[in-house]
């Protein structure tokens, strides 16, 4: 590996073995009972699907149910049901006696309640939507080493017009889907519920825009993009809706404002969290871990590492990536590109990580002690993917 991408590996911790320690005794059952909790709700909430006299028919609403229902129980990462738990762990220390129906909750079991794992599959579910929209925009035809639920309809149906149709539908249905469980969080109040509702429409709305910035960047000369450009995707379509929205959707559930009182600082350090996380899945993309490499650069992506290549190289490389990202055709290849990227982008890209990780180091002291949890708990899951992305490239 280039030695001086391997020089750049190293993210310090705020209390790592207590991270550690938090990490494996938690997040790692908590996952485990978050995947049977989704499948169960989704078999409850797919069962009363209507039944037509046509057996054509039927077979369809059979293939729809059945992509929409495989592609929601196929585990990602959980990383915004994990930062919701970390946020709910220090909400039930906090007030677990004004809990008026879940008084009794032990702390080191949070993982296997209702509570928590209603909360996650909630969030996981609007994350489904998310993606299988996503996925029929980029005309993505792979997810978490899987078919996209409109490519797995295509393949089933044959048909690309009513396969795009129904995965609509099939990210509609997961949405709803997520909506129908606050039904089951009988220990909160309406008040939080209705701030839940409120929170999610905000956050959504903010993702939709990001996404139309993604959208329209695609179509802009690469040498014309700036990294604002970039980032303001990345604040709105990745951070605000990974780092920050778990996060305030349960402090918002519990009305939590004492125990996460310096919200300008913290929700900051979120976004700045965020970025992070979205410029270590990019390097994802270049990762051997993937068996469908480069798939941001077959579909031209414009990324914070295409930017910094383009930006920290020479004039003939650069012009490579100028013909490859603004023509339609061109013989150069993403395995040429690539390698571009993993020479001037990523070192660039690392460094940019360290700045704003060390900016982070420098400010989080300042926080409740509940907010310094929830930081260094998730810089603990980035930093550990971050490692597993770069040790792999």
């Amino acid at each position: 590996m280039n030695k001086k991408i391997e020089s750049t590996n190293k993210l310090s911790i705020p209390n790592p073995k207590l991270a550690q320690n938090f990490y494996e005794n938690h997040y790692l059952k908590y996952k485990e009972n978050l995947q049977n909790f989704i499948k169960k709700h989704l078999q409850k909430f797919f069962k009363s699907k209507i039944q037509t006299n046509n057996r054509k028919l039927n077979n369809l609403l059979n293939t729809y149910t059945a992509a929409t229902f495989n592609f929601s129980i196929n585990p990602g990462k959980y990383i915004r049901p994990y930062f919701s738990y970390i946020t709910l762990y220090q909400v039930i220390k906090h007030f677990k006696k004004e809990l008026t129906k879940t008084p009794s909750i032990p702390n080191e079991k949070l993982y296997s309640t209702n509570l928590a794992l209603t909360i996650g599959t909630y969030l996981e579910l609007i994350h489904n939507h998310l993606l299988i929209h996503d996925d029929i925009m980029d005309k993505s035809i792979k997810r978490r080493q899987q078919p996209t639920t409109w490519f797995n309809l295509y393949t089933k149906l044959k048909n690309k017009h009513m396969a795009n149709s129904l995965a609509i539908l099939s990210g509609n249905a997961t949405l709803f889907g997520a909506f129908n469980l606050l039904k089951n969080l009988k220990s909160i109040n309406k008040t939080g519920i209705q701030n839940a509702i409120d929170i999610t429409t905000t956050i959504i709305n903010k993702v939709i825009y990001g996404q139309a910035l993604d959208i329209g960047i695609e179509k802009s000369k690469i040498q014309n993009i700036d990294i604002d450009d970039i980032l303001t995707i990345y604040k709105n379509k990745t951070a605000i809706y990974t780092n920050i929205f778990p996060v305030i959707l349960v402090s918002k559930l519990f009305n939590a404002k004492d125990i996460f009182n310096n919200t300008h600082k913290f929700y900051t350090i979120l976004l700045d969290l965020g970025i992070i996380f979205q410029t270590i899945d990019d390097i994802k993309d270049l990762a051997n871990t993937q068996k469908t490499k480069y798939l941001d650069i077959v579909d031209k992506k414009r990324t914070i590492l295409v930017y910094f290549a383009l930006t920290n190289t020479k004039p003939k490389t650069k012009n490579k990536l100028i013909k490859y990202y603004n023509n339609s055709k061109t013989n150069i290849t993403p395995q040429t590109i690539a390698k571009i990227i993993k020479i001037y982008g990523i070192p660039q890209a690392q460094k940019y990580i360290s700045h704003i990780w060390n900016k982070i180091l420098q400010s989080y002291k300042d926080l409740t002690p509940a907010e310094q949890f929830v930081i260094y708990n998730q810089m603990y899951v980035l930093n550990t993917y971050y490692k597993k992305m770069i040790n792999n490239l």
